[in-house]
C-alpha cells in the first residue's frame, strides 16, 4: 500500500494512506452537499465502525473457540510478530464484546491482524500439504 506524509502545517505531520484519501473525499463530498449534517456524518461513521468491529470480532471469537486457542498463545504470537504486549484482560473484554476499554481500537487492530495472518498461514499449510 502506498502512503505518503503530508504536511498540514509546520507543527503537525499527518500520515495519509489511500484509504484515508477515499474516506476524506467521500466525507467532503457529503459535507459540500449537506452543510448541516456534519454531526450526523460523524455519528454514522462511529456506528459503521462499531458494526464492523462487532462483526469481525464475532468471527475472531468463533475462530478462537473452534480452534481452542488460549489467550496465552494469542498474546505470545502478537508479542512475537508485532513487538506489542497485550494482556489477557484486554482479550477477554473483546471476547465478551465489552467495548468500554480505552484501548479497544489498539487491541482489536492487533487481534484482527493476528487472526488474518493466522488464517492465511493455515491456508498456506493446507495448500503445501495437498501438493
Amino acid at each position: 500500500m502506498n502512503s505518503d506524509t503530508t504536511n498540514v502545517n509546520s507543527d503537525f505531520v499527518e500520515f495519509t494512506t489511500p484509504l484515508d484519501i477515499i474516506v476524506d473525499n467521500m466525507m467532503n463530498e457529503v459535507l459540500n452537499e449537506q452543510l448541516d449534517n456534519f454531526d450526523r456524518l460523524l455519528n454514522t461513521i462511529k456506528q459503521r465502525k462499531e458494526r464492523l468491529v462487532l462483526n469481525q470480532l464475532k468471527c475472531i471469537v468463533k475462530y478462537i473457540k473452534d480452534k481452542a486457542i488460549s489467550n496465552t498463545k494469542i498474546i505470545s504470537d502478537i508479542s512475537r510478530k508485532y513487538g506489542v504486549k497485550i494482556q489477557t484482560k484486554e482479550i477477554d473484554r473483546l471476547k465478551k464484546l465489552d467495548f468500554t476499554s480505552k484501548d479497544i481500537d489498539r487491541t482489536f487492530s492487533l487481534l484482527y491482524k493476528w487472526y488474518k495472518q493466522t488464517k492465511l498461514g493455515e491456508i498456506d499449510n493446507i495448500l503445501l500439504n495437498s501438493k
